[in-house]
């Protein structure tokens, strides 16, 4: 009998050990789960949202940024996953992620705190995985926002998205201008450290790839457009968000790191993605577009 317990009590703390595995295994696999699927006719967003709200504070130069992202589905699915990068002057400075499974909205919300001026911008990519009949099927929309602060001695913060008086239009240029002077420096000692022909490619920072929600990709229908733009999200999520890979087993946060520069070739067959890392390594991932 004791023998007869004692298998018991084995058998079923193993089977309690493999599901334990099994469970928080697949729900990491999930958490790190934007997957290009077919996209679904029948499945679309109800609205999808990025806000970047500033809020001045009492102390002079001192405000917060509320960063606020919401999507909501027209049907329940198998997996919502919703991702926001939030960059300031070119820099990403933090990530939103969240996900759940069969439900139809997500939001979710962050403060940060912040004392100089700068350029905010957040991208969104909201994913949705609908799994029926043994059919996997998806939807991926962006959104974006941004703002501008300017912050100086002895004035009160001020905020805008596009400028309008002179004193915006000078800070607008100086902060644009100076993230688009790195991002030059960076492309040409990518061009020659990949050996990459910039003449070949439209190149456009990642910020830009919200306008594909509804505008496509030169040489590409609508359709194979936004597949295009779902893998390399697929992509950017795998190579980037989790980590940027810069060997086989060299990986870095990508926090502090340059706002991914995209190169999409002119003859529609690939992407490549280009960024520095806060160490100051350049990285370099290609995006094939499958037909």
């Amino acid at each position: 009998m004791k023998k007869y317990r004692s298998f018991f009590f084995i058998v079923v703390i193993s089977f309690l050990i493999a599901f334990l595995f099994y469970y928080f295994t697949r729900n990491s696999e999930l958490e790190e789960s934007i997957t290009y699927f077919p996209e679904d006719a029948k499945l679309d967003y109800i609205y999808n949202n990025t806000s970047l709200t500033i809020k001045p504070q009492n102390q002079g130069k001192h405000f917060k940024v509320l960063w606020q992202t919401s999507s909501k589905t027209n049907q329940q699915v198998y997996l919502r996953e919703d991702v926001s990068l939030l960059y300031n002057n070119g820099r990403l400075t933090s990530i939103l992620s969240k996900w759940r499974q069969n439900v139809q909205t997500l939001n979710q919300e962050k403060t940060l705190d912040f004392d100089e001026s700068g350029h905010f911008e957040a991208i969104t990519i909201h994913h949705a995985e609908k799994h029926a009949d043994q059919n996997i099927t998806g939807k991926d929309v962006m959104s974006y926002d941004q703002r501008y602060v300017m912050v100086s001695a002895n004035q009160p913060i001020s905020i805008f998205k596009v400028p309008v008086t002179p004193e915006e239009l000078g800070w607008y240029h100086v902060l644009d201008s100076s993230v688009k002077t790195e991002q030059r420096e960076i492309l040409e000692e990518a061009a020659e450290q990949f050996h990459i022909h910039p003449a070949a490619y439209f190149i456009f920072p990642l910020t830009y790839l919200h306008v594909y929600n509804q505008n496509i990709l030169p040489g590409l229908d609508k359709k194979t457009s936004h597949r295009a733009v779902s893998q390399l999200w697929e992509g950017l999520y795998k190579n980037y968000i989790l980590g940027i890979k810069l060997k086989e087993n060299q990986v870095e946060d990508p926090i502090g790191s340059s706002m991914p520069i995209i190169l999409y070739d002119k003859n529609s067959t690939h992407f490549l993605v280009i960024t520095k890392t806060r160490s100051g390594k350049l990285a370099l991932f290609k995006q094939k577009i499958k037909s």
